[in-house]
């Protein structure tokens, strides 16, 4: 039965979020904007990568257990979801946006 679906259904990468919207950042510093940019990069990527390594019908649940749902760890700050996701941190300044969450907006706690 199984073999029959995924015949029907084409393989699709999983898509955490919609790309990052403009709209979002303002108000920001044009060099924040930027570093939360590559950091929202980083973060959809690395949920993407672990989405498409667990088994189809069960990848959001299987994420939720190990990490909470897809929308609580957007809203940690940058610095807790990295080290939640095990992204790399230099890859980032760090200090212009660790206490931002996903959506540019102070996280409310670590």
């Amino acid at each position: 039965m199984a073999d029959i679906r995924k015949r029907r259904q084409p393989e699709l990468p999983v898509v955490a979020v919609r790309s990052p919207e403009k709209q979002l950042l303002t108000g920001l510093k044009p060099e924040v904007a930027t570093e939360l940019n590559k950091a929202r990069t980083l973060i959809d990527e690395r949920i993407n990568e672990i989405m498409c390594s667990f088994p189809e019908g069960k990848k959001n649940r299987l994420f939720g257990f190990r990490f909470g749902a897809v929308e609580t760890v957007k809203t940690m700050s940058i610095k807790t979801a990295f080290k939640t996701l095990n992204v790399d941190d230099n890859l980032v300044k760090m200090k212009l946006i660790a206490e931002l969450d996903f959506y540019g907006n102070p996280s409310k706690g670590s």
